[in-house]
């Protein structure tokens, strides 16, 4: 005698791998329209010219042009180096004025952020060793060297980077706001990095000049940061701005610094502001001559400036 499944709940097994089937299509169908119509989006929104909005000066680098903003003059020289939003440099325009008052300070905007190149094509211009390589062909560029190098989230895994391949151009490194290296990347980091123009269309939804990005820019500008709308938004329409986002998010996070802290011969200060101060001695006992500190928002300029003394 053999048992055989009842007709019923095969028929029922059918009808519900078809529903779940039709799903899963509408789902991917949903997915497509809605990528095509952001990028589309993008396109129509990301077209103002950087040599026409930008407030500051370009430098030449391999693989593009550099826009920066000098304050100051004379004395100490202070490079900024600015955290992962599209505004680039424009976070750090309030600090670097108070600071400008003692030092010369260099504030450039890293390849695919503020008015800067974008490349769009994922590899080693927009990773991390790529992104310290060309902070160190700008600060070339100056005729600088012995700089007091200051990288601010994101930004101080990229500092770090370059004061480790090119140790000869950073007298100190101080690190705002860098809990720990690499930098943890936000969950949306994911489906930023996805092909296909998926990314693209997230990038341009989150970071780029999607509706929801300037709220999200605000939402998530640090207590230090300059947080100015129309710079956020001008920078955001800068052409190819979602794809170079993109680019970046799909390109490899690996640094060379991470295996060579103990190398580091420059004084190395981790402040913490809006991080948490645990977070932050972690880091610095890495290097071997790293200090932690906690600092306010409004004395930051006065530990930045003492640092340099």
């Amino acid at each position: 005698m053999t048992l055989r499944e009842p007709p019923k709940r095969r028929e029922a097994s059918r009808i519900a791998g078809r529903f779940i089937g039709l799903l899963v299509l509408l789902a991917v169908f949903s997915l497509v329209v809605w990528t095509a119509a952001t990028i589309q989006q993008a396109r129509a929104v990301e077209r103002s010219d950087p040599a026409v909005v930008a407030p500051g000066e370009f430098a030449a680098v391999a693989g593009g042009s550099i826009h920066y903003r000098k304050f100051g003059e004379g004395g100490p020289v202070v490079v900024l180096v600015h955290p992962d939003t599209v505004a680039g440099g424009a976070v750090l325009v309030s600090l670097a004025q108070q600071l400008g008052d003692d030092h010369l300070v260099l504030v450039p905007d890293l390849f695919g952020f503020g008015f800067s190149s974008r490349p769009v094509t994922p590899g080693r211009l927009q990773s991390t060793t790529g992104q310290a390589e060309t902070l160190a062909a700008f600060i070339d560029e100056q005729g600088v060297t012995g700089v007091h190098l200051v990288g601010f989230g994101w930004g101080g895994e990229v500092a770090t980077e370059m004061a480790v391949i090119r140790p000869e151009l950073v007298q100190r490194l101080t690190l705002v706001d860098t809990p720990d290296l690499p930098m943890p990347g936000r969950d949306d980091h994911r489906w930023q990095s996805l092909p296909l123009g998926v990314g693209e269309a997230f990038a341009y939804t989150f970071d780029g000049a999607g509706p929801r990005s300037e709220a999200r820019f605000l939402a998530l500008c640090p207590s230090w940061g300059t947080c100015d709308e129309k710079e956020f938004r001008d920078a955001a329409t800068v052409p190819q701005t979602s794809r170079s986002i993109w680019a970046r998010r799909a390109s490899s996070p690996a640094m060379v610094a991470t295996s060579r802290l103990d190398s580091m011969s420059a004084p190395v200060t981790v402040v913490a502001v809006d991080v948490g101060l645990v977070a932050a001695q972690d880091l610095a006992s890495r290097f071997p001559a790293g200090e932690a500190i906690r600092a306010d928002a409004a004395e930051l300029a006065v530990v930045l400036s003492g640092d340099q003394q």
